[in-house]
């Protein structure tokens, strides 16, 4: 008589335990690059808030994908590395710290601007912007005074750049004062597209074989059907109880007619 309800909260057990979380802590960004990145690969994710980290995300997918989508946000970097800031010295910062905390701010402002670009998977930009000095630019002969420079590499999805060179320069010099697109070096390379290996592309529950993105609704039917089970036990149980206790009060009811019959 216990076995339906027993049935059903092992059901209920077993449905909590067929995800696994791959990351925590996620801002955002990250956990949607996340998400995307696995849907990809072939992996169905799914983004939740991180209970642990207030403001922050956790991705979740199936028991037996775990192992691959591991891999897949170690090859995106997820999550991705924040840029270190420079701490300046002593309680107020001198010149040169201040300066170097503006040009890194900079740097930093048209990475997130050129990795908001569709296709790009990440960009880094190395900025140098020597100080001029009006007095020491007039002591150099013919003028000429060190000019701002940067480097640019970014990497893309998919065999053709989403954008030009001269796009990236045009991008980079109109976001710092004094520097001309001829002195931006920009190196684009193209990374490998993450996939699922042609053994990995089914998976299994129990003796039966799906593809990965159907294995999710597959374990929601079979825990769906478990419970339908379960309620049919209960049901069942209900039904034969009643059945006896009809059949008693049949039987009960014979017996007083009878006992009532042999008195007379």
């Amino acid at each position: 008589m216990r076995l339906a309800p027993a049935a059903l909260i092992l059901g209920l057990l077993s449905c909590a335990a067929c995800t696994r979380e791959v990351a925590t802590g996620l801002d955002e960004a990250d956990a949607n690059r996340g998400v995307v990145a696995l849907a990809r690969a072939g992996v169905d994710a799914e983004k939740g808030a991180d209970p642990t980290n207030e403001g922050h995300f956790k991705i979740t997918v199936g028991r037996d994908e775990a192992t691959i989508a591991i891999s897949v946000l170690a090859g995106e970097e997820i999550p991705r590395a924040k840029a270190l800031a420079v701490a300046p010295a002593g309680l107020l910062p001198s010149p040169e710290a201040d300066r170097a905390a503006r040009v890194l701010s900079m740097a930093a402002h048209v990475e997130h601007s050129l990795a908001s670009i569709d296709g790009v998977h990440d960009a880094r930009v190395h900025l140098d912007v020597p100080q001029t000095d009006a007095l020491a630019a007039a002591l150099v002969p013919d003028g000429k005074t060190p000019r701002a420079t940067a480097s640019v590499l970014i990497r893309h999805r998919g065999a053709n750049p989403p954008l030009s060179v001269e796009d990236v320069r045009k991008l980079v010099s109109g976001a710092v004062a004094g520097l001309p697109p001829d002195a931006v070096a920009v190196v684009m390379v193209q990374i490998p597209q993450a996939s699922v290996a042609g053994d990995r592309e089914l998976a299994h529950l129990g003796p039966i074989a799906v593809t990965r993105g159907s294995l999710g609704t597959l374990r929601a039917l079979a825990g769906g059907l478990l419970i339908l089970v379960a309620l049919l036990g209960v049901a069942l149980l209900a039904l034969a109880v009643r059945v006896r206790r009809l059949k008693d009060e049949s039987l009960e009811n014979a017996s007083d007619t009878a006992r009532r019959a042999a008195v007379r």
